[in-house]
């Protein structure tokens, strides 16, 4: 299998932060970075220069849709990926994933298929997020709990036909956020077929709580200890954004955190909030009450602030490329489908100028100060950072001892 051509130019000072230079076949990244959904955006509607250069496709497949493809019905899955890369430009990296909505493994027929999907539309053939299996794992039954024997099961089929099929292309393996003995196992695997580029999905949650950093911790010793923690490539997806603090004003923007626990890309969320019954019934209401609120990320406190949208237009972001009245109006003719639409787009928009102004921070050792000026950077975040660099660098203290 080809490889993610990566050269690291810094870890950064006492938080795991590499600033990276990717390169996929003519395409060049400078990471970290921010995915865009390009999809969502509309005619009339772009994004700052600054903030391109990562395009996110996504497309869940279930069973039904799955099966009216292989026999050659009406392709919805194609026509959804199609319509996002067709905003997608030659210069940019394009990263499709295809997230397979079944409990059963995936089977060859299926794996070509998916193969010939993504090598259609992506720079990166990327292993298909599996949520359903991932999440009837069972953990008391350890690696051998059947689900997890189907993931792997599903994760090896995968990358045989990826082989075969498009021996060219770069392989991003994907990493569910269960638990350390699930993580070495996979981790072997991947290992095996020499996959040097890791997608993180963390299923909404969020990356900075202490059961998902002890997950991480692990991953990035193990990385250090092996020696290659210069030539690999983590991307996150599915990250939860966190919860609001009323004392911030706001909620600590929680999936960008993930820069500083070792990930190069921040992509965007495909999975809905999980919350009980009664949450949902509080959300209903609210959304039949004249106020219409839009989340928006403030890059210079790294926070999420519901603003009033009739307030919007004064405090909307003036680097943005997007109209903020273009952007009010639509939100007000659709308070559900718009609202959420443009908030992924200017939030990842805004997200992506952030991580740009973090990469001369990194060069100059000084990351440490310019985050401790960030609102949104709160206490337990910092000790998130630190744990994770510390695991890192005990890794590369024991560099060349054997884990995964």
């Amino acid at each position: 299998m080809s490889q993610i051509k990566v050269k690291t130019e810094s870890f950064g000072d006492d938080i795991l932060a590499p600033l990276r230079r990717v390169e996929v076949g003519e395409v060049t990244v400078d990471t970290p970075t921010v995915a865009i959904d390009i999809k969502k955006t509309r005619e009339h509607e772009s994004v700052q220069e600054n903030a391109r250069g990562v395009n996110e496709l996504h497309r869940s497949v279930n069973g039904q849709t799955l099966t009216q493809a292989l026999r050659g019905g009406e392709d919805a899955i194609v026509k959804s990926l199609q319509r996002g890369y067709n905003k997608t430009r030659e210069d940019e990296l394009t990263v499709a994933f295809i997230s397979y909505e079944l409990t059963t493994p995936i089977s060859e027929s299926e794996a070509e298929y998916l193969c010939d999907v993504i090598a259609s539309f992506s720079d990166v053939m990327t292993v298909p997020l599996m949520p359903e299996l991932a999440r009837t794992v069972d953990s008391e039954n350890g690696v051998s709990d059947p689900a997890f024997r189907s993931y792997l099961e599903s994760v090896k089929t995968f990358l045989d036909v990826a082989d075969r099929a498009a021996p060219k292309m770069p392989v991003m393996g994907v990493v569910p956020i269960l638990g350390h003995e699930y993580t070495t196992e996979l981790m072997d695997v991947y290992g095996r077929e020499q996959v040097r580029a890791f997608c993180l999905n963390f299923d909404r949650t969020r990356i900075t709580a202490k059961a998902k950093v002890d997950i991480v911790r692990p991953m990035m010793n193990s990385i250090a200890r092996r020696g290659i923690e210069e030539s690999v490539l983590f991307y996150g997806i599915n990250l939860d954004p966190g919860d609001r603090d009323d004392s911030l004003g706001g909620r600590p923007a929680a999936d960008f955190a993930g820069l500083g626990m070792g990930l190069d890309i921040v992509g965007g969320s495909h999975v809905s909030p999980r919350m009980p019954p009664s949450a949902y019934e509080d959300a209903e209401a609210k959304s039949g009450e004249d106020t219409i609120t839009f989340k928006l990320f403030d890059k210079d406190e790294w926070i999420y602030r519901d603003v009033p949208l009739d307030e919007l237009s004064e405090v909307f972001p003036e680097d943005s490329s997007l109209d903020a009245e273009h952007v009010v109006e639509r939100c007000r003719r659709s308070p559900k489908n718009a609202l959420n639409r443009l908030q992924k787009v200017v939030n990842a928009e805004q997200k992506a100028l952030a991580a740009g102004e973090l990469h001369p921070e990194i060069e100059d050792d000084n990351l440490v100060e310019y985050l401790a000026e960030k609102k949104g950077v709160t206490p337990s975040t910092t000790a998130s950072f630190q744990r994770v660099r510390g695991d890192f660098d005990s890794g590369l203290e024991q560099s060349g001892l054997d884990d995964f």
